[in-house]
């Protein structure tokens, strides 16, 4: 596998290659970022309408004919939040021109749908088609909802809306649900156009392919012309004065006790895989001492687990536990931050969050897209290396380094969610 490429089509518009050869398929996506502001359900909205036709295309049936025709092609719209910013993606995956019997070039065919869908919508009366609007209105609301049923999710976006209230990073990236009832279709279609001919693209393609090709096709389709830059992103620093303690209580069975600090480390800085490598002995895999002492010696918690936001400076532990549970789990999740601190790491603690790393970066070369995801993410948050320079990087922290670390982070919210009937607890 080669390394990435960059190449400039205008001012903020960039295609990067990922050359290799083990996939059969080759897989494109175009990213385009979004200010997490006033418009942000409409950012979230639009790229659900422009999926359900084109001009060419105006219908399911008559795009999934188009897919079957490019045997058997798949393409997708989401959107995804790092940091303060909102990523709308537009993708296609194409089978590898090696392996079908056709002189057809699939390539040039999925760029042509993939420019259809962004520029060429179906619309009525100069807006987006307005029964395409209130399905995908709906369905974005269900999606918001559907949130609060998974509790894991719920209590964590709980404990990051009370660490940072009112920051412009904890809006849920699908959008506000009550919003969601009222769409203004004027308002809806203008956003589109505002994004789509003005804000930053970053089209990554992965596959066994001919970057003078790729360039040219995307070059000569989409005619890109220069663009804004958004505001980079910057996370303030904070260092909290006392820690916060929040209970809310619902009809759960099982209590969530999650705890948020700051490290007021992003992926940018230079500390960052020093922070990783605390994260991985603290909580973040199966030999983690969480896990170890919490879930597997004291048998206090269902699960349990720490995660990093490379974006905000946040590190979370969130568990699953008995409400009963509560006070022992939290002092002994605290016991092991405190262990750390004080230098107790087994060799086996260190190395095995080395190998587990290790493992990571080579499954990241299983799928293009995983590939794709892995650079696009690391380039938002200002870290542009390959899996193999991450692993090295992982590999240069010194155990001695970890507890360094550990001493600089610092005890924000507990939050910890309980059934109703364990007002006391």
């Amino acid at each position: 596998m080669e390394q990435l490429k960059s190449i400039q089509l205008a001012d903020n518009v960039n295609l990067y290659i990922i050359p290799c050869d083990i996939y059969k398929t080759t897989s494109i996506s175009i990213f385009i970022p979004c200010e997490l502001n006033d418009n942000y359900t409409y950012h979230a909205l639009f790229p659900q309408v422009l999926k359900r036709g084109t001009v060419l295309h105006p219908d399911q049936r008559s795009i999934e004919m188009l897919m079957q025709e490019l045997y058997g092609a798949n393409f997708g719209t989401s959107v995804k939040k790092y940091g303060n910013k909102q990523i709308l993606s537009f993708s296609m995956d194409i089978a590898d021109s090696q392996y079908i019997q056709s002189h057809e070039n699939l390539f040039s065919y999925a760029v042509n749908f993939l420019h259809e869908l962004m520029f060429e919508p179906v619309t009525e009366n100069g807006l987006f088609r307005h029964e395409y609007v209130l399905q995908e209105a709906f369905n974005l609301k269900q999606q918001i909802m559907s949130i609060i049923n998974n509790k894991f999710e719920y209590s964590r976006k709980r404990l990051i809306e009370e660490m940072d209230s009112g920051k412009q990073y904890v809006k849920c990236e699908y959008g506000n649900e009550k919003e969601l009832d009222n769409i203004d279709p004027q308002r809806l279609f203008e956003v589109y156009k505002d994004v789509i001919d003005n804000n930053p693209v970053d089209i990554f393609v992965a596959g066994n392919i001919d970057e003078n090709e790729i360039k040219s096709v995307f070059a000569d389709k989409f005619n890109f012309s220069g663009r804004k830059a958004l505001k980079p992103y910057s996370p303030d620093t904070v260092i909290p004065q006392s820690v916060r303690f929040v209970d809310e209580a619902m009809d759960v069975k099982q209590g969530k006790l999650n705890i948020g600090f700051r490290t007021n480390i992003t992926a940018a800085d230079t500390d960052y895989f020093k922070l990783l490598m605390f994260n991985a002995v603290f909580g973040g895999t199966v030999n983690s001492k969480l896990f170890m002492n919490v879930r597997e010696k004291a048998s206090l918690c269902y699960d349990v687990g720490s995660s990093v936001d490379k974006f905000n400076g946040i590190l979370t532990v969130c568990t699953g536990i008995e409400p009963s549970n509560r006070e022992k789990a939290y002092n002994i999740i605290m016991e092991q931050l405190s262990a750390i601190i004080n230098g107790d790491i087994s060799d086996f603690e260190y190395d095995s969050s080395i190998k587990d790393f290790r493992t990571r970066a080579k499954a990241i070369k299983d799928s293009a897209f995983a590939m794709i995801n892995f650079h696009y993410g690391n380039h938002m948050a200002g870290l542009d290396v390959s899996p193999e320079e991450y692993t090295e990087l992982i590999q240069n922290v010194k155990k001695e380094d970890i507890p360094e670390i550990a001493s600089k982070i610092y005890e924000d919210t507990v939050y910890f969610l309980k059934n109703k009937g364990d007002a006391d607890v």
